[in-house]
């Protein structure tokens, strides 16, 4: 983790990233062709 002096602009993208990647479940909706 990064502590929040070290927290920039990279890191936020890092973190963006990281939350769009994520798989959720709860409250998820599937892709419908």
């Amino acid at each position: 983790p990064v502590l929040w002096p070290d927290f920039n602009c990279d890191e936020v993208d890092k973190a963006f990233i990281a939350y769009r990647e994520r798989r959720r479940r709860f409250g998820s909706v599937t892709p419908s062709n």
